[in-house]
């Protein structure tokens, strides 16, 4: 971190008296084997409080000038508005770096990492970040349409355009191109009906049965069971793991605790089972369905049971209200039809969280659930 330093007058400062009184953001720059070089930027004043204001600017760029990077503030002479061009490899290690400082999590970082890796493809990882034009993200959004969806493709523009916000703040992209998110219609989120449940249990292998039995009964992204801990009967899911950035606590059954401890010992990566549940979707012709649909399912399931949307946001682990409140746009009549186990809950609207537990199974002859039972029936 960037220090103030006022030089003091005196014999010290004879041989530039311009420098006596005046303020300086002093950066330690580290060298390998040796000690840490003592860098000093101007602060162009003598006004302690200017000073301080000046300093956090200086702070904002401080990983770039640690690097080397050549950078001219408003208050120097012949100031320019650019730094020394850096490629978009570059600028993306560095936004990387000191996001990953700010504690974001791993999931979150991950997902930049894919969308600066695509645009790498795209544009060339040498090609300077300042010369990113409007063109260049049509492109990306061109190519990236020929592969994955229009969500995941705005998923990875939104954090594009806080990228670029950041270069730009830091002063290592004067124009950051405007980014407009592909159109998406309006839709409902996509459940699966118990009946389309079943035929994906009876094409998967027990073990991925359970797996996405599992799923479907928590509500669970697709990688929080990888990243949370199992406390008693609660899989807890750490504020910087969430997606919310706020700690979620997942109830488990003793059968979902066994299955979640044989996921774990499996040693797969998350995209895995994503996969894996694709494939069995177009086994039995459910090729719409996508791995997020099981905890769509767990939603409006625990929806119907309760007829409490506060205690749905609450299990769903979301940050506002607004995003549970999609689950409501479903009629009641569709969800008794695709849930007939839970339509006698329709009428019930004072269910609490232990009632949800364990509610995750179809109405199958081989599987049934109880919302009052750790246990299914095989």
């Amino acid at each position: 971190m960037a220090t103030l330093l006022r030089l003091p007058g005196g014999t010290k400062n004879r041989g530039n008296k311009n420098r006596a009184g005046k303020f300086y953001a002093r950066i330690s720059v580290p060298r390998p084997a040796q000690r840490p070089k003592q860098k000093l930027v101007p602060l162009k004043t003598e006004n302690p409080r200017e000073a301080a204001l000046r300093l956090q600017e200086v702070e904002k760029v401080e990983p770039l000038i640690k690097q080397g990077i050549e950078y001219d503030f408003p208050w120097m002479e012949g100031h320019r508005t650019a730094v020394k061009q850096i490629s978009v490899e570059q600028a993306a290690k560095d936004y990387l770096s000191i996001r990953a400082n700010e504690g974001l999590s791993s999931n979150t970082l991950e997902i930049f990492s894919n969308a600066s890796n695509h645009l790498m493809k795209i544009v060339g990882a040498s090609k300077p970040l300042e010369n990113i034009v409007v063109g260049d993200i049509q492109d990306y959004i061109r190519i990236l349409r020929e592969s994955i969806g229009s969500t995941s493709i705005n998923m990875y523009l939104r954090n594009l355009r806080t990228f670029f916000r950041w270069a730009n703040d830091s002063g290592i992209m004067s124009h950051p191109p405007k980014i407009k998110e592909v159109a998406q219609p309006k839709s409902l989120p996509g459940y699966i009906s118990n009946e389309g449940f079943d035929l994906i249990q009876d094409a998967a292998t027990p073990f991925l049965a359970d797996v996405f039995w599992f799923y479907r009964a928590t509500g669970c992204r697709l990688r929080e069971p990888f990243n949370a801990d199992l406390k008693g009967t609660y899989l807890i899911v750490s504020t910087e793991d969430s997606k919310g950035r706020e700690e979620r606590q997942i109830p488990l059954t003793a059968e979902l605790i066994q299955i979640y401890e044989e996921l774990i010992a499996a040693g797969h990566r998350p995209e895995y089972y994503s996969k894996q549940f694709k494939q069995v979707c177009r086994m039995v012709g459910l090729e719409d369905h996508n791995f997020h649909h099981l905890r769509h399912t767990f939603a409006v399931r625990s929806w119907l049971m309760s007829g409490d949307i506060y205690l749905v946001c609450q299990l769903m682990g979301h940050k506002s209200i607004q995003t549970t409140m999609i689950y409501t746009k479903f009629f009641l009549s569709r969800l008794q039809e695709d849930f007939p186990d839970l339509a006698g809950f329709a009428e019930n609207k004072a269910l609490g969280r232990a009632d949800l537990i364990g509610s995750g199974a179809g109405p199958t002859e081989e599987r049934t659930a109880s919302p009052y039972t750790d246990e299914r029936i095989r």
